[in-house]
């Protein structure tokens, strides 16, 4: 009986950690991509992005989304110097590489959007 209760316990752990993922991505996106936004409406001359930090919010959204739904299961694949990765399921390094696709995509689109209302990205 009190295996029930650990099991639910686990999952639960795994479902409020998938919660503050989902609020850290949100709160940085909000930084990198709120206030970018809020300058060229704003009409400024220059504005700084780190798009590679919008992949990340956008990625932890995901991840933290994918923990609420399935559990446990997807957290397992992160490294803790014990796991083997031959263990991890097939669906979780699918699920793992469309996350990781929709971040990028997302972090391109934010460029592009810039793009489109006059800022260029300079390297």
């Amino acid at each position: 009986m009190t295996d029930g209760v650990e099991g639910a316990t686990g999952n639960s752990s795994h479902r409020i950690s998938g919660l503050c993922l989902i609020g850290l991505g949100c709160l940085l996106l909000l930084c990198v991509v709120g206030w970018p936004m809020y300058q060229a409406h704003s009409g400024a001359g220059e504005i700084t992005i780190f798009s590679k930090y919008v992949g990340v919010g956008v990625l932890l959204i995901l991840t933290g989304l994918n923990s609420v739904l399935f559990g446990v299961e997807v957290l397992g694949w992160l490294p803790n110097f014990e796991s083997n990765l031959s263990d991890i399921k097939l669906g979780v390094w699918l699920r793992m590489a469309a996350n990781i696709g929709v971040a990028m995509g997302a972090a391109v689109l934010f460029e592009r959007y810039l793009s489109s209302i006059g800022y260029h990205t300079a390297f």
